[in-house]
């Protein structure tokens, strides 16, 4: 798929994400950490691939950070080689 398909497509599913849970008690998971353990990858390996500092990828692992852009989560999927946003993106209640 190509990068500029896959640039659309997040930005279509981050939009009716957005308007699924505004206003509501729920955010969006990454499952970076799952993911990632799944493939007996480490974080360090990821931030190699995506060229994202390993600080960057720890902290959206853990669930630190409050957004993450576009071009992010674009290189984050590439480098996991995922295609569907519903593995790597999941609906929880907020903290």
């Amino acid at each position: 798929m190509s990068s500029y398909i896959i640039h659309v497509y997040i930005v279509f599913y981050l939009y009716m994400f957005y308007n699924y849970i505004k206003g509501s008690d729920l955010m969006v998971k990454l499952k970076i950490k799952e993911i990632l353990d799944a493939r007996d990858k480490s974080m360090y390996w990821l931030a190699k691939k995506t060229d994202l500092s390993y600080t960057a990828i720890y902290k959206m692992a853990q669930g630190e950070t409050n957004g993450i852009q576009f071009n992010t989560l674009k290189e984050i999927m590439l480098a996991l080689n995922i295609n569907d946003f519903n593995e790597i993106l999941e609906i929880v209640p907020d903290k």
